[in-house]
């Protein structure tokens, strides 16, 4: 009896392995054919590939925040923010969920979180052009061209030539 049940948790095992793997190709083939979709600006079928991408594995951060790209492109804001916040809960240390989920806040005209979440980016990646261009339009959107400036200086510290900070 000891006998077969070894058989049976090596047959078990083997399966389970040879399954994960086919999985984990399948989900990033699925992920890699989203990415592709959301490009060539087919939203709908991204969307479909990504949810396929997220039954197989619901732990993968990246899957979250590029499906909330998705959302957010298609003006679901709601569905973007939960997608985003779903990814930071996997990977708290991920400035691009933080980032993404900002610019969502900003769309739905939530000015707070935003900056909020545009603090949190950059407390991770403190040298990210993008989330201080990002915010120094906000700053100046809410009328704060002291801090606007700060931001742009800052980027200008980190490169010099940057044409978004220089013309802003």
């Amino acid at each position: 009896m000891t006998r077969t049940l070894m058989v049976l948790w090596i047959v078990v095992a083997v399966v389970v392995g040879t399954d994960s793997t086919s999985c984990a190709e399948r989900t990033e083939d699925l992920f890699l054919s989203a990415v592709s979709a959301e490009k060539d600006g087919d939203l709908e079928k991204a969307l479909d590939l990504f949810n396929e991408a997220v039954k197989l594995d619901p732990q993968n951060a990246a899957i979250y925040n590029n499906r909330g790209i998705v959302h957010a492109r298609m003006k679901n804001h709601d569905k973007a923010v939960e997608d985003f916040a779903h990814a930071l809960s996997i990977d708290p240390d991920n400035a691009g969920s933080y980032y993404n989920r900002g610019t969502a806040y900003e769309d739905m005209g939530k000015p707070d979180e935003a900056m909020r979440d545009y603090g949190e980016a950059l407390n991770i990646d403190p040298n990210n052009p993008a989330v201080l261009l990002t915010r120094a339009h906000l700053w100046r959107k809410l009328g704060d061209a002291d801090r606007a400036e700060q931001d742009l200086d800052r980027i200008l510290r980190i490169d010099n030539r940057n044409v978004d900070a220089l013309v802003m």
